[in-house]
C-alpha cells in the first residue's frame, strides 16, 4: 500500500478512515500494540545490533540497557588489547566483585533491566553487542520492515485495536477477517523471503 509507506501516511490514513479528528494520540497506541501483534504473530526475529562508543561509570556496579534490549551477546572493552566480556551466572559476578577490585569487569549478568558487571569498573569504554527488537514506527523513525512489507496488515490490525475503544461493533468482524487474512499473507511473504520461495514447514521448538 503505497498510500502508508510513511508513519505519518499511516496515522492519517486511519484517522480519515475512522472520520475522527481528535483520536491522533490514540491512533499511535493503537499503531503501537499492531506492530507488537505482528511481530508476535509474524515471529520475527530478533536482529543484532550495536551500542558502542559507551563508557562505564567508575565504581558503579552496573550499565542500563538500551530501550530495544531484549538479550546480550557480548561486551568488547576497548582497551589495548581488547577485552571481551560475556554472560554468566549472578553467583559467578558476585564472586568476581568480591574478590577482584582492579576495575576490570570480566563477566555479567542481566537483571531488573540493567547489565550487572563483575568486578566493579573504573571508567572505560566498551561497545556493547546485543538482540534488540524492531524499532518501533514514530516521529523520527517514519518507516520500518512492518510497514515496508505488509502496511495493509498493519493498518487492519491497528483498526481492530480501536474497536473496542470506538465501540464499532459493526465494523470490527470486517476489520479482523482483513487483519488475519493480510497477516497470514504477510507471514507467507516473510517466510518465502527467508526460505528462498521453500514451502511452509513445521519446526520442533527443541532441537534434540
Amino acid at each position: 500500500m503505497a498510500q502508508y509507506d510513511t508513519y505519518p501516511k499511516l496515522l492519517n490514513g486511519i484517522e480519515a478512515l475512522l472520520a475522527r479528528d481528535d483520536l491522533k494520540t490514540d491512533i499511535a497506541g493503537w499503531v503501537w500494540l499492531a506492530e507488537i501483534q505482528l511481530q508476535r504473530a509474524l515471529k520475527i526475529q530478533s536482529t543484532e545490533k550495536i551500542s558502542a562508543g559507551l563508557s562505564f561509570v567508575a565504581d558503579q556496579q552496573y550499565v542500563t540497557l538500551p530501550t530495544d534490549f531484549l538479550e546480550a551477546r557480548y561486551i568488547e572493552v576497548q582497551s589495548n588489547p581488547k577485552r571481551f566480556l560475556y554472560p554468566q551466572t549472578a553467583d559467578r559476578v558476585t564472586n568476581l566483585r568480591n574478590n577482584l577490585t582492579d576495575g576490570q569487569p570480566r563477566a555479567f549478568f542481566v537483571h531488573g533491566g540493567r547489565l550487572e558487571l563483575g568486578p566493579i569498573p573504573g571508567s572505560e569504554t566498551y561497545d556493547l553487542y546485543y538482540y534488540g527488537g524492531l524499532t518501533h514506527l514514530s516521529s523520527s523513525n517514519a518507516t520500518g520492515y512492518l510497514l515496508d512489507k505488509g502496511a495493509d496488515a498493519l493498518f487492519y490490525m491497528a483498526l481492530l485495536h480501536s474497536a473496542p475503544f470506538l465501540g464499532s461493533d459493526e465494523r470490527t468482524e470486517t476489520w479482523g477477517k482483513f487483519a488475519s487474512e493480510l497477516t497470514e499473507a504477510f507471514r507467507v511473504q516473510s517466510w518465502n523471503e527467508k526460505a528462498g520461495g521453500g514451502p511452509l514447514q513445521i519446526r520442533p521448538d527443541v532441537v534434540a
